[in-house]
C-alpha cells in the first residue's frame, strides 16, 4: 500500500426500492466510467452488514488514484461537470446522505485482503487511527489509515448540485477481518466513542484499472 497516494471516499445511503438501479448503474457504468480515468488505479464497493448498530451509511465506495491531484485534474473535472443520464437520474433520485472526501493515505499495515471490512471514520478534529485500540485478530491482515486532503478551494461540481451538498471527514482507519462475525464484534466495541463513526462492511465488488483495460 503506497503511503501519501490519493484516496477519494464515499459513503452514502440509497433510496428505499432503488436498490437494484443502484447496484446496476455502479457496477455496469459508474465504477468503470470512473476507472478510466487518467491517475485512477482501482476501485472497492462495499454494503454494511446487518446485525450491528452503525452510525455510517448503508453503502461505502473508495478509489485509489496516484496522488490526490488527480481528483482535481481537468480530466477528472470534465467527468463529473458531464453526468450521463442515468447519473444524472440516481445522483437526483436515489442517493442520499452523501459523503465525499479527497484523501491521502497515511499508513498501513498487512497485506492480506478479506471481504470484511470496519471503518472507523472522524468528522472533527479527532484521528480515526488514534481511537483503535483493538489487537488486529491476524497481523497479515490490511489496514490503513487516510486524512483528509480536501483543497482549500474547490468549486462544487454539476453531480454534488444534483445530489446536494456533500459532507466531509477528517480522517479514517480502515481494518479487515477474517469473518463477518469478528468484523461485526470489532464495530461494536469502537462504537459509541466520541467524534468517531463506525461500521463494519461486506465488499461488494471491485475493479482495476489494469483489469479495465485488457477487456477493452
Amino acid at each position: 500500500m503506497q503511503i501519501g497516494c490519493g484516496i477519494l471516499a464515499v459513503w452514502n445511503d440509497c433510496r428505499p426500492g432503488e436498490e437494484d438501479a443502484y447496484e446496476r448503474w455502479y457496477l455496469g457504468e459508474h465504477l468503470p466510467e470512473r476507472l478510466s480515468i487518467p491517475g485512477f488505479r482501482w476501485g472497492r464497493r462495499y454494503r454494511r452488514l446487518a446485525g450491528v448498530s452503525p452510525t455510517l451509511p448503508e453503502y461505502m465506495t473508495y478509489y485509489e488514484v496516484d496522488t490526490p491531484d488527480v481528483l482535481t485534474s481537468d480530466a477528472y473535472l470534465a467527468r463529473v461537470n458531464d453526468p450521463t443520464p442515468e447519473t444524472h437520474r440516481i445522483m437526483t433520485d436515489v442517493f442520499l446522505n452523501m459523503n465525499r472526501t479527497i484523501c491521502r493515505r497515511s499508513g498501513s499495515a498487512g497485506y492480506v485482503r478479506t471481504t470484511f471490512t470496519v471503518a472507523v471514520v472522524a468528522m472533527g478534529e479527532v484521528s480515526a487511527g488514534d481511537t483503535d485500540t483493538l489487537e488486529p485478530p491476524l497481523e497479515t491482515l490490511w489496514q490503513e489509515t487516510w486524512q483528509n486532503a480536501e483543497p482549500e478551494a474547490l468549486v462544487t461540481s454539476a453531480e454534488e448540485r444534483l445530489r446536494g451538498k456533500d459532507s466531509k471527514i477528517s480522517g479514517a482507519l480502515l481494518r479487515d477481518f477474517p469473518t463477518a462475525a469478528e468484523a461485526m464484534l470489532a464495530a461494536e466495541a469502537l462504537s459509541g466513542r466520541d467524534g468517531v463513526l463506525v461500521a463494519a462492511y461486506q465488499l461488494t465488488g471491485s475493479l482495476n484499472a489494469a483489469d479495465l483495460s485488457m477487456g477493452r
